[in-house]
């Protein structure tokens, strides 16, 4: 072997899944959901989160989207889905309740400020109305802070991944996964809906929801 030159090789080695966001369409009308948001919306003022304009129902808990007639079809949708991504994250089985839900809305020059949903398992972000070019949701690299007393090259580094989104797209990720928006350059609004689903520790039971009356279930059709 003397003096050979062996051939170079590197190869980045897959040790662990890293699959943490996913992404399903909506196959059906929501415009009496996107209009019920509009409605909800506009009467509130601007909350912490959504700056630049934007307001958000989260400072309304008495009315949240999954009690509105117009979403119930959304709901039933989206249940079998959380399932398959738990499974798919490698999860044991365990019974999940929606804690929260509500709408983020934002006209132009709007968005969402850095955060995360601290130690809820599923979060959902639903695309109800999303204009071209209106903006995309940006995701914090999880590894950052086992970097960062590396000495990384900044120009290297990605810190934010951007991922784009379109209209009815559904996003489903871990709660503790930072995210932001990027703002709305359009003069249409963007309509966001979004849901917390933890695993039911204490197998809380939630209330029943009343039946709809007829002038809710007139909006339905």
């Amino acid at each position: 072997m003397g003096g050979e030159i062996l051939p170079f090789f590197m190869e980045a080695v897959k040790a662990w899944p890293n699959e943490l966001i996913y992404r399903f369409k909506y196959p059906h009308d929501i415009s009496k959901g996107t209009n019920r948001a509009l409605e909800v919306c506009k009467e509130l003022p601007e909350s912490v989160l959504e700056q630049g304009g934007g307001t958000s129902s989260a400072i309304k808990p008495w009315d949240p989207p999954h009690q509105w007639i117009e979403m119930h079809r959304f709901w039933e949708w989206l249940h079998p889905l959380l399932d398959d991504v738990w499974k798919a994250w490698g999860m044991v089985p365990q019974q999940r309740i929606l804690q929260k839900s509500w709408v983020n809305w934002h006209p132009n020059g709007a968005w969402t400020a850095e955060h995360d949903h601290s130690a809820v398992h599923q979060v959902v972000a639903f695309y109800m109305r999303k204009p071209t070019e209106s903006g995309d949701i940006l995701f914090r690299d999880p590894l950052d802070i086992a970097w960062w007393s590396y000495p990384r090259e900044l120009r290297k580094r990605s810190l934010w991944q951007s991922v784009a989104v379109e209209e009815g797209d559904v996003l489903i990720f871990p709660g503790w996964l930072r995210h932001k928006t990027e703002p709305n350059t359009t003069d249409e609004d963007r309509i966001v809906l979004s849901a917390n689903f933890s695993v039911n520790y204490f197998n809380y039971q939630p209330p029943p929801q009343p039946l709809p009356t007829r002038k809710q279930t007139e909006r339905m059709i």
